[in-house]
C-alpha cells in the first residue's frame, strides 16, 4: 500500500469522527431547545387547555323561589243555570260576555205541536250580574264560597283528586237541549276567589294564615297571582290549605288548575351549590379579576334544592363556575361564557 492510500484513509476516518461528533452536538442542541420551550411555555400551554373548562358566569342578582307543587281547585261565587224543558237554545251573548241582573241571556225555542210553523220562544234570564260563561262542570253549588262552612274537606279533597277537566259545549248556539240540561253559569266576576289545595310541608312557620303568598299556575301562560291564606288544616305532614285570590275571570273556564305555590324567595346571586369554594372555614367563590384567580368570600343567603342565593359580590365581575380547574393566584385569559 502506498503512502498516499494510506493518508485517505486516515483523512476519512476523521472526517467521520468530526460528522459523527457534529450529529450528536446538534441532537443535544435540539433536545435543550426543546426542554427550554417546554419549560417556558407550559404556562401556555395549560391556559390554552383549561380555556375549554374553565367557565365562568357573571354577577347578577335573581330571585332563587322555593317551591311546592300542587294541584288547585278553583272556588268562587257562580251560579248554574238549567233548561226548564226540552227545545233549541239561542245565544244572545258570546262566551266571556258582562251580563245584567235579570237580563235576557238566551232563548229557549219550543215547537207548538206537530207544526214546525207554529214554535214559543222562552227567554232564559240572568240570576244575578257577572259574567257569562259556558264552560260548566256540575260542582258550581259545592265548589262556592257561600257553603264553605258546610263542606265536608275530604269530599272536596277526593273532588280535587277525581276532577279531570271542566266540560263546555253542551248549548252551543241553535243546539237542540234537554229540561234539566246545564245551559250556562254567572260569574260574579267582583267577588274573591279562592284555590283549594293540599300540599307536602313538615314546617309550619312557611305558611301561616293572614299571610301574603303567590302562587304561579300553569293555566294562561304561567298565570302569577298574589293572594292571602285564609284557612289552613293539618293532617300529619299534609297542610289543607284555602287561599284567597282577587277575581279571576280569565280563570271562569278552569275549575282544576295544576301549579306551585312560592314558600319563601331569597334575593342574590343565584348558583350551584358546587360552584362555592370553602376556604379556613369561610365560604367564598373564585373570581376571575383581570386575569387572575381571586377566592372572594360570600354571604349565604338561602338554599333551595342544588341551587344557592349568595350576597357580598359587586356587579361586573365573573365567578369561575368550575372551581375544580383553578386555584388562587393562577393567571387565565379573561375569556367569559
Amino acid at each position: 500500500m502506498n503512502t498516499a492510500d494510506t493518508h485517505k484513509k486516515r483523512e476519512i476516518k476523521r472526517n467521520g469522527r468530526r460528522y459523527r461528533v457534529k450529529r450528536i452536538v446538534r441532537t443535544i442542541l435540539l433536545l435543550s431547545l426543546v426542554v427550554l420551550v417546554i419549560y417556558f411555555s407550559r404556562g401556555h400551554a395549560k391556559t390554552f387547555v383549561l380555556q375549554f373548562f374553565v367557565k365562568t358566569i357573571p354577577v347578577e342578582y335573581s330571585v332563587l323561589e322555593d317551591t311546592r307543587d300542587a294541584s288547585f281547585l278553583l272556588i268562587r261565587s257562580e251560579k248554574t243555570v238549567t233548561s226548564p224543558i226540552r227545545g233549541r237554545y239561542e245565544r244572545k251573548y258570546q262566551e266571556g260576555d258582562r251580563v245584567a241582573n235579570n237580563s235576557v241571556v238566551g232563548y229557549l225555542v219550543k215547537t207548538i205541536g206537530t207544526s214546525l210553523e207554529q214554535t214559543e220562544r222562552i227567554p232564559i234570564m240572568s240570576p244575578y250580574a257577572g259574567m257569562l260563561s259556558y264552560y260548566t262542570d256540575g260542582y258550581e253549588k259545592l265548589c262556592n264560597p257561600d257553603v264553605w262552612s258546610q263542606l265536608d274537606l275530604n269530599k272536596l279533597v277526593e273532588l280535587q283528586k277525581g276532577l279531570v277537566a271542566v266540560e263546555s259545549g253542551e248549548t252551543k248556539n241553535n243546539s237542540e237541549i234537554e229540561a234539566g240540561q246545564r245551559l250556562f253559569k254567572i260569574v260574579d266576576n267582583l267577588a274573591p276567589q279562592y284555590l283549594f289545595t293540599e300540599i307536602e310541608l313538615p314546617d309550619d312557620s312557611l305558611i301561616q294564615i293572614g299571610n301574603t303568598i303567590v302562587i304561579k299556575l300553569e293555566a294562561e301562560g304561567n298565570l302569577r297571582i298574589q293572594g292571602v291564606i285564609d284557612e289552613i288544616e293539618r293532617y300529619d305532614s299534609i297542610m289543607r290549605v284555602l287561599i284567597e285570590i282577587p277575581a279571576t275571570p280569565i280563570l271562569r273556564e278552569y275549575r282544576k288548575i295544576n301549579g306551585s305555590i312560592i314558600v319563601d324567595n331569597y334575593e342574590g346571586i343565584i348558583l350551584e351549590q358546587d360552584v362555592l369554594v370553602h376556604l379556613d372555614n369561610k365560604v367564598g367563590v373564585y373570581l376571575l379579576d383581570q386575569g387572575l384567580v381571586r377566592w372572594q368570600e360570600v354571604g349565604i343567603v338561602g338554599k333551595v334544592g342544588s341551587k344557592v342565593a349568595i350576597e357580598g359580590l359587586p356587579s361586573k365581575n365573573w365567578i369561575i363556575a368550575t372551581p375544580g380547574f383553578v386555584e388562587e393566584g393562577q393567571r387565565l385569559d379573561t375569556y367569559k361564557d
